[in-house]
């Protein structure tokens, strides 16, 4: 039997163009943003809301300087997140809401310099000084975005998000090992038992806790490339 060429091009044109129907409303969605690399599994409960898992994980290095001390700083988290994304207008544009347990951290630490200002003072010798902030681990955070991953008739979306985790004043640590001299003086200290010295190294590690207190609301901003199943 011959089948004609115009037949196939038109069995070809409506497969191309098919439109699959996607009913159970299941998606997988890679993401990369300020929350680091992640992933999230993503769930059609109504027409305009899906419930959402994720997970990311992130680790970041850079130089810190705060009252001439100059840190090595890393910041470092990872957690699961919860929320739900409500689609107002049925289409890509959503607001959401959620929360996350996770682990934020910033690990400092300071050694090999010359002179050091901790607190009111000015101290010259060999020092380290370590710090770590420290949040709290379940935090709420609202969102903006577009795209929806388990939109029907549609198996691949572009995701973008913006939006703040509320994660709560840090709690900041500091201490410092090693042996100095006040500026101007001879009489040096061992900073881990002077008594001078640990009420300074405590007025240091109160002044960072203040500035760091902006931390509190840290934003938010993620894009990915979802799959519908």
């Amino acid at each position: 039997m011959r089948i004609s060429s115009s037949v196939l091009l038109t069995g070809c044109f409506l497969f191309l163009n098919h439109t699959p129907v996607l009913s159970d409303g299941i998606a997988i969605a890679p993401q990369l943003g300020t929350q680091g690399i992640g992933i999230a599994f993503v769930h059609r409960l109504t027409p305009k809301l899906n419930a959402r898992l994720s997970f990311n994980t992130v680790s970041i290095d850079r130089e810190l300087e705060r009252d001439d001390i100059e840190y090595e700083a890393e910041y470092v988290n990872s957690g699961f997140g919860a929320q739900l994304d409500w689609h107002p207008f049925s289409g890509s544009f959503r607001l959401s809401a959620g929360i996350v347990r996770h682990e934020p951290k910033i690990d400092l630490e300071a050694v090999g310099q010359g002179d050091y200002e901790v607190g009111d003072k000015t101290y010259v010798g060999n020092l380290t000084v370590n710090g770590e902030l420290n949040f709290r681990k379940v935090s709420p955070y609202f969102t903006f975005g577009w795209g929806n991953p388990v939109s029907e008739n549609r198996r691949f979306s572009f995701n973008f998000e913006a939006g703040v985790v509320i994660q709560g004043e840090p709690v900041v640590k500091l201490n410092a090992t090693g042996l100095a001299s006040e500026l101007g003086s001879t009489n040096v200290l061992d900073v881990s038992t002077d008594p001078e010295f640990l009420a300074q190294i405590e007025l240091e590690r109160s002044n960072l806790e203040d500035e760091a207190s902006d931390l509190e609301a840290f934003p938010m901003v993620s894009i990915g490339i979802s799959f519908q199943l």
